[in-house]
């Protein structure tokens, strides 16, 4: 539904960068495509699910399966702020 890319350096725009995909409705998260292109083109993966409150995260130079971790409610804000931002 909507996607952000936010650069580390602004001015650099060879720098490294994030990308926030944000989706209204998830009934399945392609944990396994992700994977994929992780170990494929050497990029990391965090999915925050806000309807359970899980933040899901792959390192494709670690082991080789998705770590999962409860999100505080100032870590949800900050997610929203991030999108919020974007719309001013």
């Amino acid at each position: 539904d909507k996607a952000i890319q936010i650069f580390e350096d602004p001015t650099n725009p060879d720098d490294g960068f994030d990308v926030f995909l944000k989706y209204l409705q998830v009934t399945n998260i392609p944990f396994d495509l992700f994977q994929s292109l992780g170990k494929n083109h050497g990029l990391y993966f965090l999915v925050f699910d806000l309807q359970t409150n899980i933040r899901h995260g792959y390192w494709y130079d670690e082991d080789d399966f998705w770590v999962e971790k409860v999100m505080d409610s100032t870590f949800i804000k900050t997610l929203d702020e991030i999108f919020e931002y974007d719309e001013m």
